[in-house]
């Protein structure tokens, strides 16, 4: 919540002083930082599961009045994260999805300071494209954004930037391989993004599906009641949802039952 409020307070400051600037230089900084507020709330606002599209309407005016390929990326980022999730909950891919990453990746650019921004629009290409069957390409795109994660020097103005640092390209890796049906590779990813990211919700959840996936109950029973603990500890809707579907698909015995019971209170 604090987040949410904190950015779309900035976004208002932004704006005006975008409206105001005399210099065209200035114009186009502010118009960043509008930018990388409306992002920042629409983020915030999707992991509340709360409407994101009037702060992503604001993000792509502003990132378009400071003609930054790589903002503009991260709008069609989020479009995708926007329009889809109902499908992501029950793993499936999209067409939509695979044209507006594909138009980020093309927006991001080819050149190095764009590295991260490229990485994150190729992780959620890898996932669509496994989701979709097209594992061969899903396999492509995570070899690619694993070297643009190489490559990549920090990236102040991609807001998943801290993120993609601290476990999060394990965790974008993980979700893929567990759609391209490698199960000891993603468990492996998921892993590494449990242990290096500071707030694993989604990988928790993840590493659940996996082990559902592998009839191991408990070690989904397990991993599902801390991600959703954590999810509601620090306010991500998102995973809570997810691991609400996922519980109400396990087969019943005491421990899920138990679980069940958690997800409820």
């Amino acid at each position: 919540m604090e987040t949410l409020s904190e950015a779309a307070d900035l976004l208002v400051v932004a704006e005006a002083a975008a409206v105001a600037a005399p210099a065209t230089s200035v114009r186009r900084n502010l118009h960043r930082t509008a930018a990388l507020a409306a992002l920042t709330a629409a983020l915030a606002a999707q992991r509340m599961q709360r409407p994101a599209g009037e702060f992503l309407r604001q993000a792509q005016d502003h990132a378009n009045g400071a003609g930054d390929g790589p903002l503009k990326a991260q709008v069609l980022m989020l479009h995708r994260e926007e329009d889809c999730a109902s499908r992501h909950i029950v793993s499936a891919g999209s067409e939509t999805s695979v044209e507006l990453l594909r138009g980020a990746i093309d927006a991001a650019g080819v050149s190095v300071s764009a590295s991260s921004v490229r990485a994150g629009a190729r992780y959620r290409l890898a996932w669509e494209l496994a989701a979709l069957g097209q594992v061969h390409g899903a396999l492509q795109e995570l070899e690619a954004a694993d070297a643009d994660v190489e490559l990549a020097s920090p990236a102040p103005d991609y807001i998943e930037d801290s993120d993609l640092h601290t476990g999060g390209a394990a965790a974008w890796r993980g979700m893929a391989l567990r759609m391209a049906h490698c199960p000891a590779e993603a468990e492996a990813a998921l892993t590494e993004a449990i242990a290096t990211r500071p707030k694993p919700t989604t990988s928790l959840v993840v590493l659940a599906k996996l082990k559902a996936e592998t009839d191991d109950v408990d070690a989904a029973v397990a991993a599902l009641e801390d991600g959703f603990l954590l999810a509601r500890t620090v306010g991500d809707a998102r995973p809570q949802a997810d691991a609400r579907t996922l519980a109400g698909r396990l087969p019943d015995c005491t421990a899920v039952r138990s679980l069940r019971e958690l997800l409820r209170a």
